[in-house]
Protein backbone atom coordinates (compact mmCIF):
# COMPACT_ATOMS: atom_id res chain seq x y z
CA UNK A 1 0.00 0.00 0.00
CA UNK A 2 1.18 3.56 -0.76
CA UNK A 3 1.45 5.71 1.82
CA UNK A 4 2.73 8.93 0.23
CA UNK A 5 6.00 10.63 0.60
CA UNK A 6 6.93 12.79 3.72
CA UNK A 7 6.43 16.65 2.52
CA UNK A 8 7.88 18.55 5.79
CA UNK A 9 8.24 18.51 9.13
CA UNK A 10 5.87 20.62 11.61
CA UNK A 11 7.02 23.04 14.23
CA UNK A 12 5.79 20.16 16.81
CA UNK A 13 7.89 17.67 15.10
CA UNK A 14 5.46 15.55 13.34
CA UNK A 15 6.01 14.55 9.92
CA UNK A 16 3.37 15.24 7.58
CA UNK A 17 2.37 12.88 4.65
CA UNK A 18 1.70 14.59 1.02
CA UNK A 19 -0.77 11.79 -0.85
CA UNK A 20 0.83 9.55 -3.73
CA UNK A 21 3.91 8.71 -3.77
CA UNK A 22 5.99 5.36 -2.73
CA UNK A 23 6.50 4.28 0.34
CA UNK A 24 9.99 5.64 0.77
CA UNK A 25 10.52 4.04 4.77
CA UNK A 26 10.00 0.21 3.50
CA UNK A 27 8.17 0.10 6.63
CA UNK A 28 4.39 0.62 6.30
CA UNK A 29 3.34 -0.99 9.53
CA UNK A 30 6.17 1.00 11.27
CA UNK A 31 4.28 4.17 9.95
CA UNK A 32 1.22 2.76 10.85
CA UNK A 33 1.80 2.03 14.64
CA UNK A 34 4.38 4.93 15.60
CA UNK A 35 1.21 7.47 14.01
CA UNK A 36 -1.55 5.56 15.93
CA UNK A 37 0.25 5.80 19.02
CA UNK A 38 0.05 9.55 18.79
CA UNK A 39 -2.77 10.06 17.40
CA UNK A 40 -6.43 10.42 18.35
CA UNK A 41 -8.16 10.02 14.99
CA UNK A 42 -10.90 12.64 14.81
CA UNK A 43 -11.96 15.41 12.49
CA UNK A 44 -12.41 18.55 14.08
CA UNK A 45 -11.74 22.85 13.62
CA UNK A 46 -10.06 21.32 9.98
CA UNK A 47 -7.71 19.04 11.20
CA UNK A 48 -8.72 15.87 9.53
CA UNK A 49 -6.91 12.19 10.17
CA UNK A 50 -7.51 9.64 7.84
CA UNK A 51 -8.98 6.53 9.10
CA UNK A 52 -5.92 4.15 8.43
CA UNK A 53 -4.16 6.13 11.03
CA UNK A 54 -1.34 8.20 8.79
CA UNK A 55 -1.60 12.47 8.19
CA UNK A 56 -1.95 13.76 4.98
CA UNK A 57 -1.47 17.20 4.51
CA UNK A 58 -2.63 17.97 8.13
CA UNK A 59 -0.75 18.34 11.24
CA UNK A 60 -2.16 17.55 14.69
CA UNK A 61 -2.45 20.02 16.88
CA UNK A 62 -0.79 19.67 20.51
CA UNK A 63 -3.75 19.01 22.73
CA UNK A 64 -4.77 16.09 20.22
CA UNK A 65 -1.55 14.09 21.38
CA UNK A 66 -2.00 11.31 23.65
CA UNK A 67 0.78 11.52 26.34
CA UNK A 68 2.58 8.01 26.86
CA UNK A 69 0.86 6.06 29.72
CA UNK A 70 2.86 6.43 32.88
CA UNK A 71 3.85 3.39 34.72
CA UNK A 72 2.84 2.11 37.76
CA UNK A 73 5.26 2.46 40.64
CA UNK A 74 5.53 -0.78 42.87
CA UNK A 75 7.22 -1.32 46.02
CA UNK A 76 8.74 -4.23 47.99
CA UNK A 77 10.24 -4.88 51.06
CA UNK A 78 8.02 -2.31 52.71
CA UNK A 79 5.72 -4.50 54.93
CA UNK A 80 2.46 -2.94 52.87
CA UNK A 81 -0.19 -4.88 51.11
CA UNK A 82 -0.53 -5.84 47.59
CA UNK A 83 -2.99 -6.30 44.99
CA UNK A 84 -2.43 -8.72 42.70
CA UNK A 85 -3.92 -10.22 39.42
CA UNK A 86 -2.98 -11.97 36.39
CA UNK A 87 -5.44 -13.67 33.96
CA UNK A 88 -4.82 -17.15 31.99
CA UNK A 89 -3.33 -17.17 28.43
CA UNK A 90 -5.75 -16.21 25.68
CA UNK A 91 -7.96 -15.63 28.70
CA UNK A 92 -8.84 -19.49 28.42
CA UNK A 93 -11.89 -20.41 30.12
CA UNK A 94 -9.46 -23.43 31.88
CA UNK A 95 -11.30 -22.42 35.53
CA UNK A 96 -14.42 -23.37 34.46
CA UNK A 97 -13.01 -27.15 36.01
CA UNK A 98 -14.22 -26.87 39.55
CA UNK A 99 -11.35 -29.58 39.68
CA UNK A 100 -9.33 -26.46 38.56
CA UNK A 101 -10.70 -24.17 40.84
CA UNK A 102 -10.01 -26.37 44.25
CA UNK A 103 -6.69 -27.25 43.21
CA UNK A 104 -5.82 -23.37 43.10
CA UNK A 105 -7.04 -22.55 45.76
CA UNK A 106 -5.33 -25.60 47.78
CA UNK A 107 -1.98 -24.73 45.95
CA UNK A 108 -2.41 -20.66 47.28
CA UNK A 109 -3.07 -22.61 51.16
CA UNK A 110 0.20 -24.45 50.82
CA UNK A 111 2.50 -21.57 49.52
CA UNK A 112 0.88 -19.58 52.43
CA UNK A 113 2.57 -22.12 54.62
CA UNK A 114 5.73 -22.50 53.03
CA UNK A 115 6.15 -18.79 52.79
CA UNK A 116 4.53 -17.32 55.60
CA UNK A 117 2.64 -14.41 53.72
CA UNK A 118 -0.64 -13.36 54.36
CA UNK A 119 -3.55 -13.49 52.45
CA UNK A 120 -6.45 -10.81 52.82
CA UNK A 121 -8.91 -11.41 49.89
CA UNK A 122 -9.31 -12.81 46.80
CA UNK A 123 -11.58 -14.21 43.85
CA UNK A 124 -10.81 -17.14 41.54
CA UNK A 125 -12.66 -16.60 37.78
CA UNK A 126 -12.90 -18.39 34.98
CA UNK A 127 -9.94 -16.68 33.41
CA UNK A 128 -8.14 -14.47 35.97
CA UNK A 129 -7.33 -13.89 39.54
CA UNK A 130 -7.14 -10.89 41.70
CA UNK A 131 -6.08 -11.12 44.82
CA UNK A 132 -4.88 -9.16 48.21
CA UNK A 133 -1.44 -10.39 49.77
CA UNK A 134 1.03 -9.12 52.66
CA UNK A 135 4.45 -10.43 51.53
CA UNK A 136 7.48 -11.12 54.23
CA UNK A 137 10.94 -10.35 53.39
CA UNK A 138 11.64 -14.23 52.42
CA UNK A 139 8.92 -13.70 49.16
CA UNK A 140 7.60 -11.09 47.36
CA UNK A 141 4.57 -10.47 45.60
CA UNK A 142 6.05 -11.21 42.38
CA UNK A 143 8.02 -14.29 43.54
CA UNK A 144 4.49 -15.99 45.50
CA UNK A 145 2.67 -15.62 42.19
CA UNK A 146 5.20 -17.31 40.04
CA UNK A 147 5.40 -20.15 42.91
CA UNK A 148 1.82 -20.15 42.58
CA UNK A 149 1.43 -20.14 38.41
CA UNK A 150 4.31 -22.39 37.95
CA UNK A 151 2.47 -25.55 39.87
CA UNK A 152 -1.10 -24.63 39.11
CA UNK A 153 0.03 -24.44 35.36
CA UNK A 154 2.01 -28.03 35.46
CA UNK A 155 -1.42 -29.54 37.08
CA UNK A 156 -3.66 -28.13 34.60
CA UNK A 157 -1.34 -29.12 31.87
CA UNK A 158 -0.99 -32.49 33.08
CA UNK A 159 -4.68 -32.95 34.07
CA UNK A 160 -5.32 -31.53 30.16
CA UNK A 161 -3.35 -33.98 28.59
CA UNK A 162 -4.58 -36.98 29.98
CA UNK A 163 -7.95 -36.42 29.21
CA UNK A 164 -7.96 -35.25 25.68
CA UNK A 165 -10.95 -37.46 24.84
CA UNK A 166 -13.21 -35.31 26.61
CA UNK A 167 -14.09 -32.18 24.04
CA UNK A 168 -13.79 -29.12 26.42
CA UNK A 169 -10.07 -30.57 27.23
CA UNK A 170 -8.71 -30.71 23.83
CA UNK A 171 -10.35 -27.12 23.62
CA UNK A 172 -8.46 -25.64 26.28
CA UNK A 173 -5.04 -27.45 25.61
CA UNK A 174 -5.89 -26.12 21.97
CA UNK A 175 -6.32 -22.79 23.84
CA UNK A 176 -3.20 -22.54 25.77
CA UNK A 177 -0.92 -23.76 22.93
CA UNK A 178 2.21 -21.45 21.81
CA UNK A 179 1.48 -20.33 18.79
CA UNK A 180 4.81 -21.34 15.76
CA UNK A 181 5.48 -17.74 15.75
CA UNK A 182 6.44 -17.66 19.32
CA UNK A 183 9.85 -18.80 19.85
CA UNK A 184 9.98 -20.45 23.68
CA UNK A 185 10.86 -24.00 25.12
CA UNK A 186 7.75 -24.49 25.72
CA UNK A 187 4.36 -25.59 23.71
CA UNK A 188 1.73 -24.22 26.46
CA UNK A 189 1.27 -21.53 28.21
CA UNK A 190 -1.53 -21.13 30.86
CA UNK A 191 -0.53 -18.01 32.75
CA UNK A 192 -0.12 -14.35 30.73
CA UNK A 193 3.76 -14.12 31.53
CA UNK A 194 2.75 -10.61 33.40
CA UNK A 195 0.32 -9.77 36.06
CA UNK A 196 -0.69 -6.54 37.67
CA UNK A 197 0.60 -5.34 41.35
CA UNK A 198 -0.42 -2.48 43.20
CA UNK A 199 1.02 -1.31 46.64
CA UNK A 200 -1.76 -0.73 48.87
CA UNK A 201 -1.69 1.90 51.48
CA UNK A 202 -5.09 2.82 52.93
CA UNK A 203 -8.53 1.09 54.61
CA UNK A 204 -10.16 2.37 52.00
CA UNK A 205 -8.71 0.90 48.93
CA UNK A 206 -8.84 -2.05 50.69
CA UNK A 207 -12.22 -2.19 51.38
CA UNK A 208 -12.55 -1.15 47.72
CA UNK A 209 -10.47 -3.78 46.27
CA UNK A 210 -12.37 -6.62 48.47
CA UNK A 211 -15.81 -5.26 47.28
CA UNK A 212 -14.84 -5.38 43.72
CA UNK A 213 -13.36 -9.25 44.12
CA UNK A 214 -16.29 -10.05 45.88
CA UNK A 215 -18.85 -8.95 43.36
CA UNK A 216 -17.19 -9.45 40.59
CA UNK A 217 -18.45 -13.07 40.11
CA UNK A 218 -21.85 -11.55 39.83
CA UNK A 219 -21.35 -8.40 37.57
CA UNK A 220 -19.86 -11.18 35.11
CA UNK A 221 -23.09 -13.22 35.17
CA UNK A 222 -21.33 -16.26 36.87
CA UNK A 223 -23.92 -16.56 40.07
CA UNK A 224 -26.82 -13.89 41.45
CA UNK A 225 -25.44 -13.51 45.03
CA UNK A 226 -21.89 -13.33 45.93
CA UNK A 227 -22.65 -15.95 48.27
CA UNK A 228 -23.46 -18.09 45.71
CA UNK A 229 -19.72 -18.11 44.41
CA UNK A 230 -17.30 -20.45 46.78
CA UNK A 231 -14.14 -19.86 45.16
CA UNK A 232 -13.60 -15.90 46.92
CA UNK A 233 -13.10 -14.52 50.01
CA UNK A 234 -16.67 -13.39 50.45
CA UNK A 235 -18.23 -16.44 52.61
CA UNK A 236 -15.39 -15.90 55.28
CA UNK A 237 -15.83 -12.36 55.77
CA UNK A 238 -19.78 -11.99 55.41
CA UNK A 239 -20.69 -16.43 56.92
CA UNK A 240 -17.01 -17.07 58.91
CA UNK A 241 -16.80 -19.96 56.80
CA UNK A 242 -13.17 -21.07 56.80
CA UNK A 243 -13.72 -24.37 55.45
CA UNK A 244 -11.95 -23.96 51.76
CA UNK A 245 -9.48 -21.15 52.57
CA UNK A 246 -9.04 -19.07 55.62
CA UNK A 247 -7.88 -15.24 55.09
CA UNK A 248 -5.80 -13.25 57.56
CA UNK A 249 -7.38 -10.38 59.15
CA UNK A 250 -5.95 -6.93 59.09
CA UNK A 251 -5.35 -5.88 62.64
Amino acid sequence: MSIGVVAQTCPLGLRLFRPGGGNQSGQPQTWKAGLRSLFKPATFDGWRIRPDGFCRDVCVPPERIIPPMPQLQRYYGLNDLHYVTNSTYRRARVYDSERFKNHWVATLRELRRELGFKIVGYVLMTEHVPALLWPTPDANPSQIMQKLEDRTALFVLKNLRENLSFPWCRKMLTRVTLPPTVHHHARFRVWQRKGYDMNIWTAKKVQEKLNYMHNNPVKRGLVKEPVDWAWSSWRFYFLNDSSLLPMDRLP
